[in-house]
């Protein structure tokens, strides 16, 4: 058995392995650690839910087999190892394996989208991240950073708030992804797998949520909101004693330079970033205004009130306990 080119090979194709076939006079077998995350993760921990890829088409006539070293998390890898049995059939698409195997995972519902969501903030495996970094990229949120960054220099007030309001989307999904778990119909293992490693997901997602409030300040012109500051770094710190980690310190940053550079002000007053004055219980009703204003108001957390409120005044009978998160960006 043979690795391939290194511990965890960025690509293997057939003529990868011509000077290992000639030295041993025969095709070996390739024992592939693109998922494995048992070993060698020094600081923080990491779970891979990309596709099994990157590998030719041509690699599997060169080889006598693939075994695969899946991740320790036995309940997560029914999403990967599918791909690995595609590959021999399916190699232009690995990302339909995965489909499919979330299919199998996920019944069509209100919360289907969960898992999905989840894989692609843990978008990675062993030789999908930039060289030289080994951990997993939340694609979702650095895009969105991404975006909201290049718009507050130079983009119009429309831009700003259309860009601000998808990175409040994006963390209020991570803020509330045990709420979500919880209320899906996922299989148990399965939510137990995906709990530990999601802490940080939390954490940064409401980080972030209290960052947008900070710029809000800023970009309406008032008084700088340090109390959101103040709480922005308390969870990043917070999750940085997460075990599992994902785009380390790229929110965070985001927070050092908008306190460094704040952003000027555009007389742009979005609601703010809305705190739900409890928690929810099942059978009790629950009613809450999420701004002084009407406003679009999107909330998560709670299954019966995702998507647009009439206005900002929400109501209704919780199905399932847990906590919510505003967006009315």
């Amino acid at each position: 058995m043979w690795t391939g080119t290194d511990t965890t090979s960025r690509g293997l194709a057939a003529a990868d392995l011509a000077d290992v076939t000639a030295r041993l006079a025969r095709p070996v077998v390739i024992w592939d650690n693109e998922h494995a995350n048992d070993g060698g993760d020094l600081f923080f921990g990491k779970i891979w839910l990309a596709p099994y890829s990157n590998r030719a088409a041509d690699l599997p006539g060169a080889v006598r087999g693939i075994v695969a070293n899946p991740m320790i998390q036995g309940a997560l890898d029914r999403l990967v190892l599918p791909t690995y049995g595609a590959f021999l059939t399916e190699p232009a698409d690995p990302y339909l394996a995965r489909r499919r195997a979330v299919e199998m995972e996920s019944a069509a519902g209100s919360l289907s989208d969960t898992l999905p969501r989840l894989m692609d903030l843990f978008l990675g495996h062993g030789d999908l991240h930039p060289e030289g970094v080994e951990v997993p990229v939340n694609a979702p949120m650095e895009a969105a950073i991404e975006r909201f960054r290049a718009a507050l220099p130079f983009g119009s007030r429309a831009e700003v708030a259309r860009a601000g309001g998808e990175l409040a989307r994006v963390a209020a999904e991570m803020a509330t992804t045990h709420e979500r778990l919880a209320a899906s119909d996922l299989a148990t293992d399965l939510v137990d797998d995906l709990w530990y490693p999601t802490e940080r997901l939390v954490h940064e997602g409401r980080a972030l949520l209290e960052t947008l409030d900070f710029a809000r300040s800023h970009l309406a012109g008032w008084e700088p909101d340090a109390v959101s500051l103040d709480a922005a770094k308390a969870l990043y710190r917070r999750a940085l004693r997460d075990r599992f980690q994902a785009s380390p310190l790229v929110a965070q940053y985001l927070a050092w330079t908008l306190e460094d550079r704040p952003p000027r002000s555009r007389n742009l007053d979005p609601p703010p970033i809305a705190r739900p004055p409890s928690r929810a219980r099942v059978g009790e009703p629950l009613a809450w205004r999420a701004t002084p204003r009407d406003a679009r108001v999107d909330v998560y957390g709670i299954p019966f009130w995702l998507g647009a409120g009439p206005g900002s005044r929400l109501e209704g009978w919780p199905s399932t306990p847990g906590a919510t998160a505003g967006s009315s960006w």
